[in-house]
């Protein structure tokens, strides 16, 4: 019996001694990882990164929380990987209640307002609702061709117009008529022409079943995840995303100067290359027309968007006094020249309502 006694001491002692060595390793080993992580500055990115809140400056006034995509896919045919928008160094803007409570009304089903350096949503109205985008869908469009210019680089060839390129909208030009790829572009997008982005897909020579695989991977690559691309012109009520998400893809889309210039081009002449047919073609954008009045610094860059299923649409980056820039996007407005009209609208109200520092 005393040498169970002893035995069974000397075991609780062992285990004693092997508890303590565990618990002294664990704790050695969780300091290790934590300076480790705060000399590399490691941290976990989920699909969504959250920017910093938003406080305003007198009491009683609320914050809004911001979120920014995370990085989580890898590049696309050369694209760098970045957030949704550019992180400022500080929070930018600042917001009383008072103003927050007279934001305009809206016709449109959605809406969102962001400060574009920071990514701050300023102002929202069922920003995460998933509605048809119609020919907005020509920014997936336009990268994707920009990526497929850049792979083959060089002058690509002038494009032929034939019949089975001419559907629906604004068409501009005819079968048998050969444009530059360059103005092809510039056409799809300033005058939303699907004649125009079907005869460049075409040009391609890229299947559907590419085609719809280069879509998912740039939406894949731009993080989102509201939006379904079914078809390249728009026409397809299949064609979906959120008021926020088309935030993600103008912002993405502006970083490439050929988009940039052909949505600030207002009106400008196309001649065909076997012809010397002169072609007309006339921005959706009326900021860059006159038609809209225009308050701001600079008429706001803007992609539009129509088909029965969705109503008007509308992104827009608006640029203020000082410099600042919004992207504001309205989805499902009443009428034609009501997207406009609220763009300004909620332009006019967060710069009013927000200061800047």
């Amino acid at each position: 019996m005393r040498n169970f006694h002893k035995h069974k001491i000397m075991h609780n002692k062992r285990t004693s001694k092997l508890i303590t060595f565990e618990i002294i390793a664990s704790a050695t080993l969780a300091v290790f990882l934590l300076f480790f992580a705060s000399v590399f500055e490691f941290r976990w990115t989920g699909p969504f990164d959250a920017a910093p809140r938003l406080l305003a400056h007198a009491s009683g006034q609320q914050s809004l929380e911001a979120k920014r995509l995370s990085d989580t896919v890898m590049p696309v045919r050369g694209e760098q990987p970045r957030n949704f928008f550019h992180l400022a160094a500080l929070d930018p803007v600042s917001l009383s209640n008072e103003s927050y409570r007279s934001a305009p009304a809206l016709t449109a089903v959605s809406a969102v307002v962001i400060d574009r350096a920071s990514g701050i949503v300023l102002f929202e109205k069922q920003q995460h609702k998933r509605w048809p985008i119609a020919s907005i869908t020509k920014l997936v469009t336009a990268s994707i061709l920009l990526d497929y210019r850049d792979k083959y680089a060089g002058d690509l060839l002038p494009v032929e117009i034939q019949a089975e390129d001419v559907e629906g909208g604004r068409n501009f030009f005819e079968p048998g008529d050969q444009v530059r790829w360059e103005d092809l572009f510039k056409t799809m997008l300033a005058g939303s022409s699907n004649t125009a982005a079907r005869a460049l897909i075409r040009s391609t020579g890229m299947t559907e079943s590419e085609w719809q695989k280069a879509i998912n991977q740039k939406l894949l690559f731009w993080g989102l995840q509201k939006t379904q691309i079914r078809e390249v012109t728009g026409l397809s009520p299949g064609d979906i995303s959120t008021a926020y998400e088309i935030g993600q893809i103008f912002d993405r889309s502006l970083e490439r100067q050929e988009i940039r210039d052909a949505l600030s081009a207002g009106i400008f002449t196309v001649y065909t290359v076997n012809t010397g047919k002169a072609v007309t073609v006339e921005s959706t954008n009326l900021f860059l027309l006159g038609k809209i009045t225009n308050p701001f610094l600079k008429p706001p860059v803007a992609k539009t968007g129509y088909i029965d299923e969705s109503g008007f649409n509308m992104v827009a980056r608006v640029t203020g006094d000082q410099g600042q820039e919004l992207i504001v996007t309205v989805l499902g407005t009443a009428t034609h020249f009501e997207r406009f009209t609220e763009v300004t609208q909620l332009a006019q109200w967060a710069f009013s309502a927000y200061s800047w520092q």
